[in-house]
């Protein structure tokens, strides 16, 4: 009977492996909202695939795909892994449509599994870099974070060590085709970065993330709306205050009270009557007021332009921030800015 041996590197690939398959299964047990949750899982999905493939890989010679799905799954990790930092820069809402295409890059790579390696990594490389670049369009709102009020300055650091740790996996892609280290130093080094960004998004990304949080008992609210007590149920008052007062889900632009009925698993009347009862003013009303307050926040202490202030905040338009900003504070965020200069 042949020994089963294990040497540093796949020792690594399974501390690796072990690592991203606890993160994932944590993170789909307390995501309060799974789409929230879709681009993280996305991202510990293909890091647990190459650990997993890098760690099979000596133990099964003869199944030659084993190889070029871990090399798909590495390479895809930039790809993966820009969607995610859309996510945690903004991230109270879904990332753009845009964004999520960028996950068909897998199909060039798929092709190219039949294809030899070399092709297979440059393609690897030129994708994962255009999905980087993709990032220069969400700048704004990347620099802006360190003054955002829900924990802005950790999501900044960790936006950046994402993107450091990508660039460094696609530079070590293109020292490997150019053949400046040998294959054992290539599989070293990737799984040292793949660790590290297993330690980085879990350990950062948990504490800071707003879904991560402990979810609120589906069972006591059912049969709480069951027995008609809805407007006094604690469990509901506490749903209803983590959705609009630690979520803040009213940052996003689709926000309306059927959203929040159904975040909360309630009809619309029940949520509308609950906001009445705990904060003394119609939805509309609380979203227009909070959405407001923290464009003069951001208007106050920084130097985001005026469109950028608006998505941030909630609107999907200048012209109805500008709108409701002005029947709010009297004036236009424009005439705002100026006076907190003057």
């Amino acid at each position: 009977m042949q020994n089963f041996e294990i040497n540093l590197f796949g020792l690594l690939s399974l501390i690796g492996l072990i690592q991203t398959i606890y993160a994932f299964v944590y993170l789909l047990l307390r995501a309060g909202d799974i789409k929230r949750a879709i681009a993280p899982l996305i991202f510990f999905v293909f890091l647990s695939g190459g650990f997993l493939m890098s760690f099979i890989g000596p133990y099964v010679p003869d199944l030659i795909y084993v190889p070029k799905l871990e090399m798909l799954f590495w390479l895809m990790l930039p790809i993966v892994s820009v969607v995610l930092i859309v996510q945690i820069s903004h991230i109270e809402t879904l990332p753009p449509f845009q964004y999520h295409m960028l996950y068909i890059f897998i199909l060039p790579l798929a092709l190219l599994l039949m294809a030899q390696p070399s092709l297979m990594l440059i393609g690897g490389i030129l994708c994962g870099g255009l999905a980087l670049l993709t990032l220069w369009a969400r700048r704004d709102l990347i620099g802006s974070l360190c003054q955002h009020k829900i924990s802005g300055r950790e999501r900044y650091w960790l936006v950046l060590s994402v993107i450091f740790m990508n660039v460094a996996l696609l530079a070590l892609n293109y020292a490997i085709l150019s053949s400046w280290i040998d294959m054992d130093e290539f599989f070293m080094i990737r799984a040292v970065l793949g660790l590290a960004l297993v330690y980085l998004v879990s350990t950062t990304m948990f504490r800071i993330y707003p879904q991560s949080i402990e979810l609120v008992n589906r069972h006591i609210a059912k049969r709480a709306r069951l027995n008609g007590g809805e407007k006094s149920d604690p469990v509901l008052v506490a749903q209803l205050k983590d959705i609009l007062d630690v979520q803040k889900l009213y940052q996003e632009s689709n926000f309306s009270r059927s959203e929040l009925a159904k975040e909360m698993g309630v009809s619309e009347t029940v949520a509308s009557k609950l906001v009445g009862e705990i904060y003394g003013k119609s939805l509309p009303q609380l979203i227009s007021e909070r959405r407001i307050a923290e464009a003069c926040d951001l208007l106050q202490q920084t130097d985001l332009n005026i469109s950028a202030v608006a998505e941030q905040v909630g609107f999907n338009s200048i012209a109805s921030f500008n709108r409701v900003f002005k029947e709010i504070k009297g004036e236009s965020p424009t005439e705002f800015r100026a006076k907190l200069g003057a």
